[in-house]
């Protein structure tokens, strides 16, 4: 459980510091592919391996991932931009 929510606060702060760049569209191939996950019985596991691959892909520009996150987030409900405009490290 502690990872659990270590990880949570993690991406919360990566969402946060992604909304201080410019904001750029969600990469087709992503959106797709969570989309259909999602329709396959609301496959949330899924969609959270693809943000986890998201998150490490460094030929996805930051606008882009915190667009994903924050779409993605309307659906699975963590409350993920709430740490944007708050100055907070986290550390593991």
């Amino acid at each position: 459980m502690r990872r659990y929510r270590w990880t949570l606060r993690h991406r919360r702060q990566l969402v946060a510091d992604w909304a201080h760049e410019p904001s750029r569209p969600i990469p087709a191939v992503l959106l797709r592919q969570a989309h259909a996950a999602l329709a396959d019985n609301l496959g949330v596991p899924a969609v959270l391996d693809i943000l986890r691959s998201v998150e490490r892909d460094a030929g996805v520009t930051a606008g882009a991932k915190f667009e994903t996150f924050a779409h993605f987030d309307r659906v699975l409900g963590l409350d993920l931009a709430r740490e944007i405009g708050h100055q907070h490290q986290v550390t593991p």
